[in-house]
């Protein structure tokens, strides 16, 4: 008796579960990436995607990228030229500017689901950073975020 009573209990914990899951996954929005009036800090807005397949979503989220942003004074991630054929002009921005963009760029593709990684190419040529080496391929977890309104925060991570 008190097996079936647990096996009762696990499934209805598990099919709750399951709504939840349900539940959560139709509120989560896409969202995309601009920078803050300043230009030192990546914000997101909720962004709701009008296509379905992944590859016109790419086209969608990378024409959206160049859209001024809805909050007033906030800077398109794609501005100053730039496109996602990465031009010379890419790498004239600033070293900060420049990290906070790529960091919006992996972190807006990777939403869509069969893209798990991202490679930049500058005029066909792999990034590289400022030692001349290939950064390669990077994920929404390459980078690490400080909000900045706690200039003392520490954070640990593994870094390759």
């Amino acid at each position: 008796m008190k097996r079936i009573l647990g096996v009762l209990l696990a499934g209805v914990l598990l099919l709750s579960g399951c709504g939840q899951w349900q539940k959560s996954r139709k509120e989560s929005a896409y969202h995309l990436y601009c920078l803050d009036k300043t230009g030192t800090t990546l914000l997101q807005e909720p962004y709701e995607p009008k296509e379905g397949t992944d590859q016109k979503l790419i086209k969608e989220l990378a024409d959206a990228l160049q859209e001024t942003p809805v909050e007033k004074g906030n800077k398109a991630l794609l501005s100053e030229g730039i496109s996602l054929n990465l031009s010379a002009e890419y790498g004239k921005l600033e070293r900060s500017k420049e990290v906070l963009v790529r960091a919006g760029l992996v972190r807006t593709f990777v939403q869509i689901p069969d893209v798990e990684r991202v490679t930049f190419l500058v005029e066909g040529n792999p990034l590289k950073d400022s030692r001349g080496r290939a950064i390669g391929t990077m994920t929404a977890d390459s980078f690490l975020e400080n909000s900045g309104k706690e200039i003392y925060q520490y954070q640990y991570a593994t870094l390759t």
